[in-house]
């Protein structure tokens, strides 16, 4: 394995382009599985009607939201694990490694604290009723599987940050194989399972994320080994880094939800419509996110040598290569809009979208350069900036929200309209830190100045 890694090292200085599409098929895999669960939950829910959808788009927006901006854990141990590797220092990875292990355990403490104010929750995010209530019924459920994925993300980032692109690939696509085997026996009730609807959902995930996190640890004890250490250096810079991130991917959930609340108060086939297209718009940013994790890993790496040249050789080339598979990304959205939103959303919400859908299209290669500078600033360590960036484009976007009048007949519309506005000044900035590198940027070099 340790060859391998060598020679793709090699293989980027050589060939980057093609080194840099060859690390990130694998990711691309990882982020294909993961949202096509969430696709298949409501590809099944969506049968059942325009509620168990609207109450699905909302648990998960509470959820998703919650459990990403915990994702600092694995963000930070991919760029510590990545300068380890560079450095050559094996007992420093396993240590940074445990540490980041043992504290993501110990913060999946602090996803309990959510359960006895659900109701409200579901309430503030406009919920009533049996809406209200299967909202409620799901989160609960979910929360079990809280400890898995919080492991599972610092286990992903450990084996990322050594340049193994390929063993997350294979355990998300068991997890999610799995999940989908399971989603149509729990919700419908077939063989012996009883009919759960919703909560059958809920409890195939359960059961899918812990199986997987058995094959993470697995992993991650094979390949690097496992002490029960925590490595107080470790621990301060993933604190440290939790802090700008939970602030980074706070305001940014904030912003998420507000925007799934207008769309329920304008209405459940409103609500299930926004859902269909979320849960597209995820998935092609998942897909893009890809070039972000190899590109964090070079970063990582190259700085870890010392060789900030190179680091920013490797930037340039994975956001390249973003940004074309975004143009691409839109060609094949507005190609199955159909076929797309007749399977995801019900009959009686598709009427909503094309104007929603269209605007949701359209932003792909926006996407592209927004995540593929989260990628390079993830691997620099500049989570401050990144931070700042964020607030400051999520606080313009929940002013927009706040602009648009849910009786509008072109709510969706506006609301994805101010969601690419969001990007739009994310990337600008994302990308102004790199070239020409304002303020205190990492990667500037002196010639730049």
């Amino acid at each position: 394995m340790r060859r391998l890694k060598k020679n793709q090292i090699l293989l980027f200085t050589q060939k980057p382009g093609r080194t840099v599409l060859a690390m990130t098929l694998p990711v691309l895999g990882t982020a294909i599985a993961e949202p096509l669960t969430s696709l298949a939950d409501t590809c099944f829910l969506a049968r059942l009607g325009s509620t168990p959808v609207a109450s699905l788009g909302i648990a998960t927006s509470i959820l998703s939201g919650s459990f990403w901006i915990l994702n600092f854990i694995g963000v930070g141990i991919q760029t510590l694990a990545a300068n380890a590797e560079g450095e050559g220092d094996r007992d420093l990875l396993q240590k940074r490694g445990a540490t980041a292990l043992l504290m993501a355990g110990l913060l999946s403490i602090i996803m309990a604290a959510l359960l006895p104010f659900l109701d409200s929750i579901a309430g503030l995010m406009g919920a009533s009723g049996e809406l209200q209530a299967t909202t409620v019924d799901y989160m609960r459920i979910r929360l079990l599987g809280a400890p898995a994925v919080l492991v599972g993300f610092a286990a992903f980032g450990i084996l990322r940050g050594i340049q193994d692109m390929r063993t997350p690939l294979y355990i998300s696509a068991g997890i999610n194989a799995l999940n989908i085997i399971l989603d149509p026996l729990m919700i419908f009730g077939m063989g012996p399972f009883p009919e759960m609807g919703v909560a059958g959902a809920a409890w195939a995930s359960v059961i899918s994320q812990w199986l997987g996190l058995a094959w993470a640890f697995t992993a991650v004890r094979k390949k690097i080994g496992f002490r029960p250490v925590l490595h107080r250096p470790t621990l301060v810079y993933l604190l440290s880094t939790g802090r700008d991130m939970f602030i980074r991917t706070g305001s940014l959930n904030v912003f998420l939800a507000l925007a799934t609340r207008t769309a329920t108060l304008a209405g459940t086939q409103t609500a299930a419509a926004h859902q269909g297209i979320r849960q597209v718009w995820f998935f092609t940013a998942l897909l893009l996110d890809a070039y972000a994790v190899v590109g964090q890993s070079l970063v990582a790496y190259f700085l870890g040598k010392g060789d900030r040249a190179m680091a920013k050789k490797a930037a340039a080339f994975t956001m390249g290569w973003s940004i074309v598979s975004g143009f691409f990304m839109t060609g094949v959205l507005l190609a199955i809009k159909g076929p797309a939103s007749a399977l995801l959303m019900p009959p009686d919400a598709l009427t909503l979208i094309s104007g929603a859908w269209i605007i949701s299209c359209l932003c792909q290669p926006l996407n592209a350069l927004c995540f593929a500078t989260d990628g390079v600033h993830w691997g620099t360590g500049d989570y401050g900036f990144m931070r700042n960036a964020v607030v400051v484009s999520t606080a313009a976007g929940i002013a927009g929200l706040y602009l648009i009048d849910p009786e509008s007949p072109d709510c969706l519309a506006l609301i994805w309209l101010v969601c690419v506005g969001t990007i739009i000044l994310r990337g600008i900035l994302g990308f102004l830190r790199i070239w020409p590198g304002f303020g205190r940027a990492p990667l500037r070099t002196r010639r730049d100045t």
